[in-house]
């Protein structure tokens, strides 16, 4: 029974784990197995082994409606759907009387299983069938950890909104992962049959299932292996308090009671967790997370921080002032948005051309991050039409419009919890045209993951988790994940904000790295000593409505741009600098 429930425990646990929702939903999936090998051998005359096909299929059959209904819920609202799906199985097992039998349930008639010579009728010979197929369920699990795939759905588990943003299509993948979980379910329904010879729609309750997550918990969900441990647990330790021990009945669940309270509030890890914690710490000397320092507490102080540079006078130039290529890779047309009665964008219309860098400007509530939003597919539009390198986007998806190339970075710092600086940006890399994913990138930008870490001064902490980082680096990978993607089009919410001037200098030498490569940028942000210098021309927005579009220098002494947004004492500020740095040159 232990390898039989552990084989269920390690399926329910690889999807739990990865999508972090909980799912009852492996229960009655577990009984149509179940009941399904069993009406194949009884009414169709298949044998033992063939009856595995058989379940795994209509496993995955039934998975597949309960997949596309429950994956549209988060949280509790999952959970009480998959529950209310496993108990609405049972009741069709209970009920269908004349295909499964009722509650008086379905006898398996076969004989013992063989393969050639090899004979399973003993029950020590049957078990080791029960182990196998335990370790196919353990080796599937592996695989699908160790996978590209597996890696992006944790990246959804993570951050889904950041996901999408780098085109991986997230409700495919946990659709794919629920469906993969159900066919290892349904490597247990024919262990079941043969075990105990009369199932029952009972034995698939979900109180029974209950004890599968108190094998996964006791075992440790973050460890392959921790389920099906947990699972003898669950299932000898009961065995061995009451016969070994001779403990009565009253103190074996008191005593129970405290084991568990133990693995919930101290060991929270699980059995093998806590091994695998001991063994790197005391075996192979990795600290623990909680002694390692932060990357605040190790980066050296720079007392001179980097000039910025200027977009009309890079490093390398590639495009000189307005000298820009005719090509235009992103249109909006007339883009409107309201929320209710509220206009928040107005009739916006604006061109980005191949390596330009164009700011959008404008007070708090003008419509900048809701033109962000619209153009990537984060929120449908009301009105307008966006072409994005010739084509209509319109309508589109946040991960289909990343997919075509064009990606885009949020307000807040964005990043994958679970994943290194370098794991990230390889991750993105390799999401390229896997399971829905774009496969349109852009061909100048190399495919390293280290060049994105260089370019963004991320080398030094490509090995530190997102919590061990700065505010500063942590703005910068959601920069260098971004561009990993290698997009025709990158844009950038507001990324200096909170940036110290070093950082700022890190995020500007970033952007016009990615401009020389043929990246064009859309930047909102607040910070003008950043953007301005950074800009070949800027869109100005006030109350959803573009007041001036131009170069930095005329639009900076505009009148209802001074009015609206910069004061008239930047303004002027600004014009001192320009006409000193003239006289200079």
């Amino acid at each position: 029974m232990a390898a039989i429930f552990g084989t269920v425990a390690v399926a329910t646990a690889m999807f739990a784990f990865l999508t972090g929702l909980p799912s009852i939903a492996q229960a009655g999936l577990w009984g149509v197995s179940a009941y399904a090998a069993g009406i194949s051998m009884d009414r169709f005359g298949l044998n033992f082994w063939a009856s595995f096909l058989v379940a795994i299929a209509a496993s995955v059959i039934v998975a597949i409606p309960a997949a596309l209904v429950a994956l549209r819920t988060r949280g509790n609202a999952f959970l009480i759907v998959t529950l209310a799906f496993s108990e609405f199985i049972v009741l069709i097992l209970a009920n269908a009387e004349g295909l499964t039998g009722g509650f008086s349930g379905l006898s398996f008639l076969d004989n013992p299983p063989s393969i050639g010579p090899l004979d399973f009728s003993s029950p020590l010979s049957q078990y080791y069938v029960y182990l196998a197929v335990l370790a196919v369920a353990i080796g599937v699990y592996w695989m699908v950890r160790r996978s590209s795939f597996g890696q992006r759905v944790q990246a959804v588990r993570d951050n889904e909104n950041l996901a999408s943003s780098v085109s991986i299509v997230t409700g495919l993948h946990r659709v794919t992962l629920f469906l993969l979980s159900a066919a290892v379910t349904g490597l247990a329904g024919p262990l079941i049959l043969l075990q105990q010879r009369v199932i029952t729609p009972g034995l698939f309750s979900t109180d029974v299932f209950l004890s599968v997550y108190l094998m996964i918990m006791l075992g440790g969900i973050a460890t392959i292996a921790g389920p099906a441990v947990g699972a003898w647990v669950v299932q000898g330790l009961p065995e061995w308090i009451g016969s070994v021990a001779g403990i009565g009945p009253n103190a074996q669940r008191l005593l129970y009671g405290l084991l568990l309270l133990f693995f919930v509030l101290v060991a929270r890890n699980g059995v093998m967790g806590q091994l695998s914690i001991l063994y790197r710490t005391r075996i192979l000397g990795v600290p623990a997370l909680s002694s390692i320092r932060t990357t605040r507490d190790r980066a050296p102080r720079l007392r001179d921080a980097p000039a910025l540079p200027r977009a009309d006078q890079p490093a390398a130039p590639v495009l000189v002032g307005k000298d820009l290529p005719e090509e235009i890779v992103l249109d909006v047309r007339n883009l409107s948005h309201s929320f209710g009665a509220n206009l928040v964008l107005d009739d916006l219309s604006f061109e980005l051309r191949r390596g330009e860098i164009r700011g959008l400007i404008g007070p708090n509530g003008s419509g900048k991050t809701t033109t962000l939003n619209l153009i990537s597919g984060f929120i449908p539009s009301n009105s307008g039409q966006v072409l994005f390198r010739g084509s209509s986007i319109g309508g589109r998806r946040l991960e289909k419009v990343s997919g075509m190339g064009l990606v885009r970075t949020f307000q807040q710092p964005e990043v994958f919890r679970t994943f290194t600086a370098r794991q990230t940006c390889a991750m993105v890399m390799n999401s390229l045209g896997s399971l829905g994913g774009g496969r349109t990138f852009n061909p100048d930008l190399p495919d390293d993951p280290e060049f994105y870490l260089e370019l963004c001064a991320l080398t030094e902490v490509a090995d530190e988790l997102p919590g061990n980082l700065s505010y500063g680096h942590t703005r910068l990978l959601g920069v260098a994940a971004a561009l990993a993607r290698r997009p025709h089009v990158l844009l950038l919410d507001e990324p200096a904000a909170g940036l110290s001037t070093v950082d700022r200098g890190r995020l500007a030498n970033a952007i016009l790295g990615a401009r020389d490569g043929g990246v064009s940028v859309v930047i909102v942000d607040h910070d003008m000593s950043f953007l301005l210098p950074l800009c070949h021309r800027l869109t100005v927005l006030d109350y959803g409505r573009k007041i001036a579009e131009g170069a930095p220098d005329a639009v900076t002494v505009n009148p209802e741009v001074i009015a609206a947004y910069l004061g008239s004492g930047f303004a002027q500020k600004y014009a001192d600098e320009r006409r000193t740095e003239e006289a200079n040159d």
